[in-house]
C-alpha cells in the first residue's frame, strides 16, 4: 500500500513539473481579435482589438490590451436634433419641402487598458487544452464622433465633433481552446464602464 502511494506521488511530482516547465517555458500569449461592440456614441459597431499578456506562476496572469470600436452610417431628413451644450437641444429643418438633409455620422471609441486576472481552469486542470482567464481592468477610454449634414439647396454644411477621455474600469473573461503547445483559438468578452461599451470578439491567440 505505502509503495503504491508513493508511486502515485511520484506520478503527481513529475507531472507537476512537466506543467511547471511548460509554464515556464510559454509565459507569454499574444491576442488578436475581431467582433462587435455596443455603446451609445457607436451602436452596432465593429470592433478589433489585440491583449500581450505574462503569466504569473500557474493561474496568476497580467497583461495590456487594446480595442476599437467604429461605426458609420448616413441617411436623408427633413430635419435632426442635436445636444450642442449641456440642456440645450438645436431643431434644424429644411427651408422647402423638395429638399432633405443628407446626414453623415461617424464615431469610435477607443480603449487601452491594464489587465489583472487568473485562470480557474490551470487551477483545476493543469494540462487541459481549455483556458480560462477571469480579469479586471483599468486605463483610459476615449470617444470620438463627428457628424456631417449637407443641405444641396443652399449648400449649407453643418459639422458637430465630440471627443471626450476618461478613466476607464470594467472586466474581461476570455476562452480558449489551443489546437496546439502555442495555438488557440477562442473568444473573449470585454466590458468598459467608461464609454459603457459592451464586447465580444472572436480571438487567435499565440503563446511564446
Amino acid at each position: 500500500m505505502k509503495q503504491t502511494l508513493l508511486i502515485i506521488a511520484a506520478l503527481l511530482c513529475m507531472t507537476g513539473s512537466h506543467v511547471s516547465a511548460q509554464d515556464i517555458g510559454k509565459p507569454w500569449s499574444m491576442q488578436i481579435g475581431a467582433g462587435y461592440s455596443e455603446t451609445d456614441n457607436v451602436p452596432g459597431s465593429f470592433t478589433y482589438g489585440f491583449y500581450l499578456g505574462h503569466r504569473i506562476g500557474s493561474i496568476l496572469e497580467v497583461g495590456i490590451s487594446m480595442y476599437n470600436a467604429t461605426r458609420q452610417s448616413s441617411r436623408d431628413t427633413y430635419s435632426y436634433a442635436s445636444n450642442e451644450n449641456e440642456g440645450t437641444l438645436n431643431v434644424t429643418v429644411t427651408p422647402d419641402n423638395n429638399e432633405t438633409w443628407t446626414f453623415f455620422d461617424s464615431g469610435s471609441a477607443n480603449c487601452y487598458m491594464a489587465v489583472v486576472g487568473f485562470s480557474p481552469m490551470r487551477m483545476l486542470f493543469h494540462n487541459s487544452d481549455h483556458d480560462l482567464v477571469i480579469a479586471a481592468q483599468v486605463g483610459l477610454s476615449n470617444k470620438h464622433n463627428i457628424r456631417f449634414a449637407y443641405l444641396n439647396q443652399e449648400s449649407n454644411v453643418n459639422i458637430y465633433t465630440n471627443s471626450m477621455t476618461r478613466l476607464g474600469y470594467g472586466a474581461r473573461v476570455a476562452y480558449q481552446y489551443y489546437l496546439s503547445k502555442t495555438i488557440g483559438a477562442g473568444a473573449t468578452a470585454i466590458y468598459d464602464n467608461g464609454n459603457k461599451m459592451l464586447t465580444a470578439m472572436a480571438t487567435l491567440t499565440a503563446r511564446f
